[in-house]
C-alpha cells in the first residue's frame, strides 16, 4: 500500500507589505533622525 502525504502545515499568509515597502519603510526609519525636529516657537 503506498504512503499518502497529508499536510498539516497551514497555508501561507499573504504578505502584508511588498519588499521594495519594507525597503522603503527601513531606509525612512534609518534616516529619521538626520532630519531636524519642527519646533515652532511661540
Amino acid at each position: 500500500m503506498s504512503k499518502s502525504r497529508h499536510s498539516t502545515k497551514e497555508a501561507k499568509k499573504p504578505a502584508m507589505h511588498t519588499a521594495k515597502e519594507k525597503r522603503a519603510a527601513r531606509h525612512m526609519k534609518k534616516h529619521a533622525a538626520e532630519t531636524p525636529p519642527i519646533i515652532i516657537p511661540h
